[in-house]
């Protein structure tokens, strides 16, 4: 989030969601419930959406994490 000048209260008003959900993402307690959830982060983070869904990751919970390095390596 920090490469595209984002904080977790940013996508929290984008979303339309706590920051405290936000949080969660991030620490991976809990995943993005929808794919229209998903669509608007990969707007927000300015990322293809199939890189969230695509990150190698080994778990669902890892969305936010895996767009946050996506950023980190464009």
């Amino acid at each position: 989030m920090a490469a595209r000048g984002l904080t977790v209260t940013d996508v929290a008003i984008t979303t339309g969601l706590k920051a405290s959900s936000v949080q969660r993402w991030l620490y991976g307690r809990k995943a993005p419930a929808s794919d229209e959830l998903l669509t608007q982060l990969a707007t927000l983070f300015r990322v293809d959406f199939a890189a969230l869904l695509d990150s190698g990751e080994p778990c669902a919970t890892q969305y936010v994490r895996a767009a946050d390095a996506v950023l980190a390596h464009a």
